[in-house]
Formats: C-alpha cells, structure tokens, sequence
C-alpha cells in the first residue's frame, strides 16, 4: 500500500485468517454494515497473506501483505499503515502504533489464564497494558468488561468507550427448514452454545440437565474437549447431542426450535448467543456474574455458576410451561433490540460517516483535457455519464482547437458546466485557476500528460481539491521519440506523481506503471466500457453475435488520431496487400496531419474527419472488421470495445498494454500476419466464433467499467488526499453553518 496522509483509514484485517470466534464475528459484522455506506470508499482493508476475502470485502480498497501471524500484525501492518489511522476490530493490535481505534473484547487471558498457554497470556498482558495507554481510541463491548480491563489493566475505566455486539445477522422470522434435521423435537430441549474451554462452565451444566432428563443439544468447537467430560461420555447419552460447528443458518434454526439457551459460562466479556436467541424468542437461563447478566436484561433468568440445580430447575420450568416461556420470549426479543450492528458500526466509525457524509452528496468533479477529440474525448464523456446517477455533478474545462466538437454536447451534455479556452498551455494554465476558484470542485480529474503536466505543477492546487491524473498512455511509453526524450518524460512523470492523489489508469499496464513511480497516490484501475445508457449516443449492443456474410467486399475500418501513434501507414500496408487477393472498403475514422491524410486518401482510403461521438457507433455497424494498427496505447481503446458491441471482430497490434486484456490470438506483429487473421475472419464459422469470444471478453471486462469503479474511487482519493477536511468546512460555510469540531477522539 502507498502511503497516505492522516486522514486514510485501514483496517487489520488479520481475523480473515483465523478461526470463527465471537471477535470474528464482531469484526465481520461491522465491516459488513460498513461495506454498504459510502464510507466503504474511504477504507483500505489490509490483509495478511493467508487470509481469506469475504464477498463483503470487494466494496474496500484491500492490500495484502507478504506476511502473516505475528509478522504481519507486529511489523508490516505498521509499516502498511504509516500515516494512517488504523482499526483493529478483533482484539490483537501492533503495539507501537499510536494512530489506531482498537476494540478489546475482554479480560479472559488475564482472569482465565490457565485456559491458555503461559506466553499468550504474557504477550497479552504486555500488548494490552502499552496500548490501553497509547492508542488514540480504545472501545470494549460490555460494562462489565471496562471495568474488568481497566481493573486488570490498572488505566481509568473512562478510557472506554462502549461500543456492544449486534445480533441483527440473525433474522427475526423463523425459519421454514433446515438442511439437519433438529435433534429434538421443537420446544423440548435446552440448547448450549459455546467452546467447551474450562471456564466456559459446559460440562458441568450439560452433566446436571442429562442426569435431570433434559435434552441437549451443545454447538461449537471442542478445542479443550481433554478438560470437558473427564469422568463421563456424555456424548453416549441419548438426550444429549454435540453438534460441533455450524452455519448460521442451521444456528437459526436450533434457536428457533429450543425451548431455552443455556449461557453457563463463569466469565463473558459478552455473550452474543443470548441476544441471536433473543431475536427468535429463545429466553436464556444463564450465568450471574458477568456481562452475560448485563446483556440478557430482562430475557432469561439467572443462576449462580456453582448451583447446577438452580440452573436445572430454570431449565425446566421454561421447558414445561409454554405459557411462561412464551412471556420471557417476549421480553428477550424485546431486549435483542438493544443491539444493532449498525449502531456499532456508528459508534466506531462515525466520526468519519459523518466527515463523509459532507463530502459525499454531490461530489463534484472538474475534467480538464488540453484537447477534447479522439478517445479522451470519448472517456470524459463517458466517465461524466458513468457517475452522474451516483451523486456525483461532472463539469468540463478543455481547449478549443477549432474542429466543432463541443458543438455535440448542447441536446446531449452530461457536464453541469463547460469552459472552453483558447489553445496553448499559458491559456490553459490561467483557466485552471481560476475555474478551480469558481467551481470549488472536490476533486480535479486531469486527462493527458499536457494537461496533466500544466495542471499539477499550478502551486496551491492540493490544498483546494483532491488532484486525479489519467495519462491516457504515458509519454514516456512513446516509441517515436528518442530515448533522451523518453527519460526526461519519465522523470517529470515521476516528480508530478507526489503532487498526485491519484491515478485513475485504464489498463494493468497502465497501473503498474503509475505504481512504478514510487509515489504515495491511489492507483485505480478501471476498464473504458460504457453501455450505451453511459454514453450519449444512440446506439445499440447486439443481443447475440451475428453471423456475417461479407459477400464480395470487405469493409475495414478504424478510428484515431493520424499520428505516428497510430501507424497509418502500417493500416495502409494491410489495406493494399488485402486488395492483391479482394475487394476492400477501407475507412478512417479521425482527422490530423494533413499530409498524412492526402497520403492515406491517395491509396483510396476514406477519411471521415472527426465526427460527433453519437456518429461513431453507426459508422462501425455498417463494417465487416475493425483494424486497430496502433504501436503504443494506455490499453485497449474505447473504440475497440465499441466494435465489439458493434459485432465486429477485432484485429489489433500486439503491444504491452493489452497483456491481460487481450488474448494474444487477436493480437498481430506484422503485415503479413495481420493480413492472414483478416481472411480468416471473412471465412465463416471463424467469424461468429471470434465474435462470440469476443462478447464473452466484453462480460467479464464490465465489472471493472467506470460506472462499477470510478465514483467510489473519487471518494476514496477524497477522503485520503486531505481535502475531504477542507471541503466539509467549505460545504458548511457555504450552506451558512459554522462548523464545530466534534468533541470526540477523532482519528
């Protein structure tokens, strides 16, 4: 992970490479919830290297580190999120972090130490003991536990804050069925559910309810089942049954068929099974003496740790009276309302929902390109299009060079405001200033390396609005250029990439270059695909790939600038050598140097000029093959995923930027071959398969499209670059509100 100023935050991630345990379920249900707010956006989720990724996990930035255990959560988690600030949900944190939030669930190691071996409990107490007096915020779940902590820990209780479990992954409803059948009929049996260590008290309680006659059923782990049912096999009993460990879905099932929960445990910083009971109206008889008489409140009646009898006989009084376990299901559901995952989540995090929720609804961004022709054009476009149904409000600053190409924006713009400026860099510089000044943009998306280069060097930029680059093909990536010229691009590329907040790259070429530049900006990958409610332009996306009988002429076609880049005259080798052996119709979409297009029109090449982006899709319909003769590019342009849709099949140049995008069969080196893939394309079933490939391609490349990725990243650059702390007082001083600074710890 870049490195990011104070206002990022990351999250330890090192319980997705651990067992199920109540912290897992603590930390999994809070990121959960926080998964579906914008605040996502914000958050990296740093990873150990075996850890596991929940669905939940693709809605954060995630960095996964080469280590684990110890490594990872002592030394590279540190490093990871140096100037960050850091949650760490589960308990274990690294110790000389200062900068972090961090939740310890309860005193067990220290109260319970025979439980675990000597060196935990020693690494424990040290690790708690420093952080409980250094971290920046430290929460627990219960009262109880505070006071235990703080008594153990020998810091003031008021240094923690409470922030309880939820029990709201449980649903209400009873469910219909189950893949296991229930161990006991529903209604007659007690349900316990826990690790079986010493303290959790188990054996003893299951020993006296199977002697009472009472049905059992005991879920979770047996890790210390060498401790538990020492001088009995309880397992044997017909009334008693280990289930071991089991989903949630089964979990609902038992606590909705149980006539009561048994929480027989001597020491619980919480007790999350007595409220999931609680949300389908299982009562709990429990344990006094803990969090466990705090978290049941009025759902379950309690009885003292060492009177088994007692707690037989609350046992079957709920168990042979209906009536009554009925009233104090009641009560528990009722009490279950007290928790809430997201009120969790609100306490822990919410100083930064409510950052966020200043900065998050509109976002405004301002484009600025130096030339708005060609596939920049055709990806502003799209972009603004892409986010503008997800609160975010685009404008436009780009240089009028003359060819009418703003002309198609006055039914169909998708930019709150445009500003065109004269050509030349002078005249674009003045005009990002002062738009930046009058707009008051929370984020500044330049687009070339011109614009990008004029842009970045203005002083004073950073500290109004978070800076985005899209070099749109680096310029040191040119290979028509001498290799002097491409050093000193590079190393101005690599001095403007710290005053950037983030790159916004089309391609994984694209991206690893960017993260090459050693910088500490967010890299952001996306892929240039619109569907055509993105992009204005009237167009459709073929249903199915269409068979093509080409007949006697073939009609080739392509779209860009005329420039070296993109090698017109290695399309005009190709165009003349299909011609030896067929008719051929060959098109250029695009306009540039006039001496190239007279030479291009001389080997009877049709010149379109530039046209409006509505005009390009029609253009490609009428086409049998799109040839893309290009020797450099960021990635794969718009205009070839366009001629997908079209359902044309696609030859292009192989060149780095399509590795991993591209598959290399589609990809020509020369003349000749190319030649060769182009007759057989005008072959059927060639032509339908490559066509049907090429669909399938274009599906799986839409879930990195911009309308998936590009406006949660802009929040994400937002919140790190800084200027989210600027643009909430800005927004609240515009609205006519004086901000006051929350009294909170905030991170």
């Amino acid at each position: 992970m870049h490195r990011a100023n104070s206002t990022t935050l990351c999250v330890n991630g090192k319980w997705l490479a651990q067992s199920a345990s109540g912290t897992h379920r603590y930390a999994t249900e809070v990121m959960r919830v926080i998964s579906a707010t914008p605040l996502a956006s914000a958050i990296t989720l740093v990873l150990p290297r075996d850890a596991v990724e929940p669905p939940w996990a693709a809605k954060f930035h995630t960095v996964r580190s080469r280590f684990r255990g110890l490594l990872f959560e002592q030394i590279a988690l540190i490093w990871l999120t140096r100037g960050s600030h850091l949650f760490s949900l589960a308990g274990p944190a690294p110790v000389l972090k200062r900068n972090q939030t961090l939740v310890m669930h309860d005193a067990t190691p220290f109260r319970f130490p025979s439980t675990f071996r000597l060196a935990f409990v020693l690494w424990y107490r040290f690790m708690y003991g420093l952080l409980s007096r250094t971290a920046k915020r430290v929460l627990t779940v219960s009262s109880f536990s505070r006071e235990q902590l703080a008594g153990v820990l020998k810091v003031p209780p008021h240094r923690f804050e409470l922030a309880p479990c939820g029990a709201d992954h449980i649903r209400p409803e009873t469910p219909e069925s189950s893949s296991r059948p229930l161990p006991f009929d529903r209604g007659t049996f007690a349900l316990i559910v826990g690790n079986l260590a010493p303290h959790k008290n188990v054996g003893p309680a299951v020993s006296a309810l199977a002697a009472a006659g009472v049905p059992v059923a005991v879920v979770g782990g047996a890790e210390h089942v060498q401790h538990v049912f020492r001088s009995v096999a309880l397992d044997s009993r017909d009334n008693v049954h280990l289930l071991g460990r089991i989903d949630d879905a089964e979990l609902q099932h038992l606590y909705a068929a149980a006539a009561v929960l048994v929480a027989p445990s001597r020491y619980e910083g919480f007790c999350i099974p007595v409220i999931e009971a609680g949300r389908l109206g299982c009562p709990t008889v429990y344990a006094t003496g803990s969090a466990i008489t705090e978290v049941a409140g009025r759902g379950g009646l309690g009885f003292d740790p060492d009177d088994m009898d007692q707690c037989v006989r609350s046992v079957q009084r709920i168990v042979g009276d209906p009536e009554f376990r009925s009233e104090l299901g009641t009560l528990a559901r009722s009490n279950a309302e007290r928790f809430s995952w997201e009120r969790t989540a609100h306490t822990i995090f919410g100083d930064w929902a409510e950052l966020l929720g200043a900065t998050a609804s509109p976002l405004r961004v301002l484009h600025v390109t130096e030339t708005f022709a060609g596939g920049i054009r055709a990806a502003v476009l799209g972009y603004a299009n892409a986010v503008g149904a997800q609160e975010v409000e685009s404008s436009l600053l780009a240089q009028d060079r003359g060819i009418g190409l703003f002309e198609e924006l006055d039914g169909s713009s998708p930019f709150a405001q445009t500003r065109m400026v004269p050509h030349g860099l002078m005249s674009l510089w003045r005009a990002i200033g002062s738009t930046v000044d009058e707009l008051r943009p929370d984020v500044v998306h330049f687009h070339s390396s011109l614009a990008g280069g004029v842009g970045r060097l203005r002083p004073g930029l950073r500290r109004k609005a978070a800076v985005v680059y899209s070099p749109h093909c680096f310029a040191f990536e040119m290979s028509d250029i001498s290799a002097p010229r491409r050093w000193f691009y590079r190393c101005a590329e690599f001095l403007l990439a710290r005053r950037t907040a983030g790159f916004v790259c089309v391609s994984p070429h694209e991206a690893e270059l960017a993260r090459n530049l050693g910088s500490r900006a967010d890299v952001v990958t996306l892929i240039n695909l619109f569907t055509p409610a993105q992009f204005p332009a009237e167009r459709t996306v073929p249903q199915a790939p269409q068979a093509s009988a080409t007949g006697e002429r073939t009609r080739i076609v392509t779209v860009g600038r005329l420039t070296a880049q993109k090698d017109p005259d290695l399309f005009s080798e190709i165009v003349s050598a299909l011609r030896e052996t067929g008719d051929i119709e060959a098109t250029w979409v695009g306009d540039g140097d006039a001496s190239t297009r007279t030479a291009l029109q001389a080997q009877n090449v049709c010149v379109t000029g530039w046209l409006p982006a509505r005009e390009v899709p029609k253009v490609l319909a009428g086409q049998d093959v799109y040839l893309h003769t290009a020797g450099w590019e960021a990635a794969a342009p718009l205009v070839v995923f366009e001629a997908i849709e079209a359902g044309l099949p696609v030859v292009v140049r192989r060149i780095t930027a399509y590795r991993s995008m591209l598959p290399l069969e589609w990809q020509f080196d020369d003349a000749a071959s190319a030649v060769r893939m182009i007759r057989e394309l005008q072959q059927e079933p060639a032509r339908s398969r490559r066509v049907r490939e090429q669909f399938e391609l274009l599906a799986e490349l839409r879930r990195d499209s911009p309308d998936l990725v590009l406006a949660a990243a802009y929040r994400r650059i937002l919140i790190r670059s800084g200027a989210a702390l600027r643009t909430k007082s800005d927004r609240l001083h515009r609205n006519g509100r004086q901000h006051a600074p929350s009294k909170k710890v905030s991170p």
